[in-house]
């Protein structure tokens, strides 16, 4: 009796054990399946830093690009306003003489001079009057590649040349009487503002003088353009006056 009872009491303890395994395997998977949930989660939470990570370095290198299209074509446009400004102190009594009142001046990167009205309606293109052929600016078109455009790229320029009025002599070229002819050497003040393009080929064309703005810049690969302005005394000219 006292071996059964033992036994008994035995058998008795194994099988309240086994019951407290099911609930421990069962907190086990419980654990395993949660773990798996905060894994999936910290993947898809990598996945979407490495994505923004790329969109980020994506846009900085557009960014960094266009930056370095924009400076190229502000480089083009002082030198479209170094040529505008040398050509009318060179040659500025010849062309101012073929100036009629009101007519704006544009200077091209081809050396073409063009002489027109300003638009009767607001963001109308200038009103051509006639046109002058002169000398390319060489500095575009000789000597080494300095702006490093890349292929299929063409630098190139205008410069309107207006708000003329009589100015007085730069230090140190002041002209006493005897300088003084007829009619009078004046110097004049001349607004300058130099465009700059980037493109697939030298604007403005003449289709694109024609077009209306918006139409010639849409059928055109226009890559960067950038605009300068600048007010500037040039003279002495053998005219009467500045501002006809």
């Amino acid at each position: 009796m006292w071996r059964a009872s033992r036994s008994s009491s035995g058998l008795s303890r194994s099988r309240g054990s086994s019951r407290g395994a099911a609930p421990a395997r069962g907190a086990h998977r419980g654990a395993r399946g949660s773990s798996t949930l905060v894994a999936l989660l910290v993947t898809f939470a990598l996945l979407g830093l490495g994505a923004l990570s790329l969109r980020s370095s994506h846009q900085d290198v557009s960014s960094a690009g266009a930056l370095r299209r924009a400076t190229q074509a502000r480089y083009v446009a002082e030198v479209g306003l170094h040529h505008a400004a040398a050509l009318m102190q060179q040659q500025g009594s010849y062309l101012m003489g073929l100036r009629r009142p009101g007519e704006a001046l544009f200077v091209q990167s081809d050396g073409l001079v063009r002489y027109a009205l300003p638009p009767l309606n607001l963001g109308d293109p200038y009103r051509p009057q006639r046109q002058v052929q002169g000398s390319p600016f060489v500095a575009l078109s000789e000597g080494p590649a300095p702006l490093n455009l890349g292929p299929g790229r063409v630098p190139s320029y205008e410069v309107r040349v207006d708000g003329f009025a009589d100015g007085g002599a730069p230090p140190g070229q002041e002209l006493g009487q005897s300088d003084l002819g007829t009619p009078r050497q004046r110097f004049c003040v001349m607004e300058f503002t130099a465009t700059g393009y980037v493109a697939s080929t030298p604007l403005p064309t003449p289709t694109a003088r024609a077009a209306d703005e918006g139409a010639w810049r849409a059928s055109l690969e226009l890559v960067a353009e950038q605009q300068l302005k600048a007010a500037v005394v040039v003279g002495p000219f053998l005219i009467s006056s500045c501002a006809p």
